[in-house]
């Protein structure tokens, strides 16, 4: 009962340490850099002012969708709509790309920005982009702002934009088309080093406008003292309602995930984080009462040279040495007609046995016969003594050491 009064106590302490973290909190918000596009999204590469400023300003009715072309001309919602689409990589399956260049050709405007596009698309349209490495730049503003202060000029190239220059940081504008179609394509901004960041190319009565600067159109863009270069781009799709679609299926409203709504609210994500504190304890508590002991298992302990140490002992207190020597007279016979195939017990030891052992063992042919000269001694009443003991052992010792 106690340890449930322990665990009360420690969520209480844990909840008004949130409760006064939140209330307290004074410091200035921290910003997320990484670009999401979205509607919903306040930080700088989001795009929540950015779509309220276009529905607030845009001449036309402007629209908002999560769907693709494709699901929006199934549900018959694209009545002569221009379209807007920013992400960081336009990929498309062969009958949506279809579908979208189709609906070009009957007169409508398509602005496409992003950093990087299929190749099945690039090569459809006849273009190529080059990209820098998305997540490495990326990186570099997440953990550094100071990498926006160097800065890049871009121009316009429509009437009336000739010596208008607009600095941007360069880490967010350094895309650039490869190339571009070399028939019919209108260039529509340039980078200070000439390479097109813009460009339009009609399709029978529409046109497609692409922008290899998706970041310029966020929130972070719009905001910016240079935001007429945005206005400028977008100004090619006036004339008709504009319908801004979040094209990538991840971004599809159906398949958001609440935990991203959760982490995205201060109070909610406390919550959130208290919630799976609270359960972690309790886990914990709960693991601690209902454990086991389990008992240490000691593999056996090898005896085995203890027995061979006693029965030693045993020998060497009774000083039977001819008793030993029979013993290992008979282990040391065993392993000659094991491996060697020699009989020495029921064979006579004369020369040519004294041979076979010397060629088959490697050993000395003298020391062959010295040892079977002190072998015969066995079963006789000569006393064998403790040198003459060793010396024999040791003989036999090393005839089997020498085998090949």
């Amino acid at each position: 009962m106690k340890k449930v009064y322990v665990y009360i106590f420690l969520f209480l302490v844990l909840f008004a340490i949130a409760f006064v973290n939140n209330k307290n909190d004074k410091r200035p918000k921290d910003y997320d850099w990484f670009p999401t596009y979205r509607n919903s999204d306040k930080n700088p590469f989001g795009g929540y002012v950015f779509d309220k400023m276009l529905e607030a300003s845009w001449p036309d009715k402007y629209e908002h969708s999560y769907k693709n072309i494709s699901r929006l001309m199934n549900e018959e919602k694209l009545s002569g709509q221009n379209i807007l689409i920013v992400t960081d990589h336009f990929g498309t399956w062969e009958f949506e790309m279809n579908n979208l260049l189709d609906y070009v050709a009957k007169g409508h405007k398509i602005l496409i920005a992003s950093s990087g596009f299929d190749y099945s698309f690039q090569d459809s349209l006849q273009f190529s982009v080059a990209s820098p490495d998305w997540y490495n730049y990326i990186f570099l503003i997440r953990s550094n702002i100071d990498t926006l202060k160097k800065k890049r000029d871009l121009s316009i190239c429509l009437p009336g934009f000739e010596d208008k220059k607009y600095e941007f940081p360069a880490l967010i504008c350094d895309t650039y088309f490869d190339s571009i179609p070399k028939e019919n394509a209108r260039i529509i901004a340039v980078n200070d080093s000439s390479k097109v960041t813009a460009f339009s190319y009609p399709i029978g009565e529409g046109e497609i406008i692409l922008s290899s600067t998706p970041l310029l159109f966020t929130n972070y863009g719009i905001l910016s003292e240079n935001n007429e270069f945005v206005w400028a781009i977008l100004s090619s799709l006036q004339g008709k309602v504009l319908l801004r679609t979040e094209y990538h299926p991840e971004s599809e409203e159906e398949n958001r995930s609440p935990f991203r709504y959760l982490l995205s609210k201060r109070p909610l994500k406390w919550a959130l984080y208290l919630t799976l504190i609270s359960i972690l304890l309790f886990m914990i508590f709960t693991a601690k009462r209902k454990q086991r002991v389990i008992p240490v298992v000691k593999e056996p302990e090898n005896q085995m040279m203890k027995f061979v140490q006693s029965v030693a002992a045993l020998y060497l207190r009774k000083s039977d040495n001819a008793d030993i020597l029979q013993k290992k007279y008979h282990i040391f016979a065993e392993h000659l007609l094991k491996d060697y195939h020699i009989d020495i017990i029921n064979q006579p030891h004369d020369k040519q046995m004294f041979e076979k052992i010397a060629q088959k063992t490697g050993s000395d042919e003298d020391m062959v016969r010295s040892l079977f000269d002190g072998l015969n001694l066995i079963g006789s009443d000569f006393q064998i003594s403790d040198k003459m003991l060793m010396d024999l052992v040791i003989k036999m010792d090393n005839i089997l050491k020498n085998k090949q």
